[in-house]
């Protein structure tokens, strides 16, 4: 019997991601070698706003850059994955057949995450990890990532609203809760409070504007949560808070911002990264995503970034909008609206695992009565 080439293409984004240097070109090339794809991109307007981020991003690391090519790369495969998508036809059944190797993994690292929390190991041997100010352990799962695990969990939340799954969904949302960082609950309360504006379906403009509080929201409590903290700021002794740490990203980022606003900074450290704040300083950490670009290569290439993302969120939002009735289009809105908003402080878009799984859903399924073979 004969494998289904989209099942196919699920197990080989699992496999890949253990190494995503080599795993990124794999997973593309097989894209281009099996998907039904169009000469004509599906967003032209996304598409030219991609081609000129590319081409500032390429400029600027060949002219200005420090960095290394692997470094290059990382930066720009959210970016390649979302060029190669927008020329990819697939319906919701192809979509399904994706979605369960993925599934599979979500229960893997759901196991070696209760390993953890229940023995204090997981199958491997691994210890769990905690920052300062951290009250229950790092989860890691099966990559050794929090951030990963966490964009597995979430992956699991939508596959099971997707298959319309109830005990899936809810126990996606019981992995991420079980994980000792703060962006754990943070983004269930993200997905549970646009879940509901969708279902009240407030107009667009308004959405935008909930997105635009959510993540106002979020940067104001980190910093009272530092400020309260005292020790970065008054320089008493004692442990610096996660909270603290990502403040200190946050404005040092700025700062050079403002000094070279057009290429970005390119003297960063190299080296092995252990986080504190001279780390963050030395090595340009920015905790938050269109900061971190403009940090790396200039204002315009951030711009030009959040302009593709919002692009892409009032695209799906409106097509759910014109068919409320739509289930497919209610989970891609939700999918689109929580990884954007959430991008403005998290790594959620741009997480190997997740981001193809994302642009697939948002960009290049339709369901099958909207996209006949």
């Amino acid at each position: 019997m004969n494998i289904n080439k989209y099942f196919i293409l699920g197990l080989l984004l699992i496999v890949s991601s253990f190494n995503i240097a080599t795993g990124l070109v794999a997973l593309c090339l097989y894209m281009i070698s099996t998907l039904r794809l169009t000469t004509v991109p599906r967003y032209k307007l996304i598409t030219v706003l991609l081609c000129f981020k590319f081409v500032f991003i390429l400029l600027i690391h060949v002219i200005f850059s420090q960095k290394s090519l692997f470094t290059l790369i990382q930066s720009l495969s959210s970016d390649i994955l979302l060029l190669l998508i927008l020329f990819i036809k697939l319906d919701s059944d192809d979509l399904r057949k994706f979605i369960f190797p993925l599934a599979g993994l979500f229960f893997i690292d759901l196991f070696f995450n209760l390993s953890l929390l229940i023995f204090g190991v997981d199958p491997l041997g691994r210890l769990s990890g905690l920052r300062p100010g951290d009250f229950t352990p790092r989860l890691h799962g099966v990559f050794g990532n929090p951030m990963f695990t966490i964009a597995i969990s979430v992956a699991g939340i939508f596959i099971g609203f997707f298959l319309q799954k109830r005990w899936l969904m809810l126990l996606g949302f019981f992995a991420i809760l079980i994980n000792g960082t703060f962006r754990a609950p943070l983004t269930v309360i993200l997905i549970v409070s646009f879940y509901i504006l969708l279902k009240l379906r407030i107009r667009y403009s308004l959405l935008v504007t909930c997105s635009f509080v959510f993540a106002a929201l979020v940067f104001t409590a980190t910093i009272i949560s530092a400020i309260q903290t005292g020790v970065l700021f008054t320089g008493a002794s004692g442990f610096i808070s996660g909270n603290e740490l990502r403040v200190l990203a946050w404005t040092s980022s700025i700062e050079q911002i403002i000094a070279s606003p057009w290429i970005g900074n390119h003297s960063f450290s190299t080296g092995e990264f252990t986080m504190s704040a001279d780390a963050i300083l030395e090595y340009g950490i920015a905790e938050a995503p269109w900061l971190q670009l403009a940090l790396d290569y200039g204002v315009i290439v951030s711009a030009l970034d959040f302009l593709i993302m919002f692009s892409l969120l009032k695209i799906n939002i409106k097509r759910y909008y014109l068919d409320t009735s739509s289930h497919f289009n209610f989970i891609v809105a939700l999918f689109t609206v929580v990884l954007v908003t959430e991008r403005f402080y998290g790594v959620l878009y741009g997480t190997y695992f997740l981001t193809p799984i994302f642009l697939l859903c948002c960009v290049a399924a339709r369901e099958k009565k909207h996209n006949p073979i």
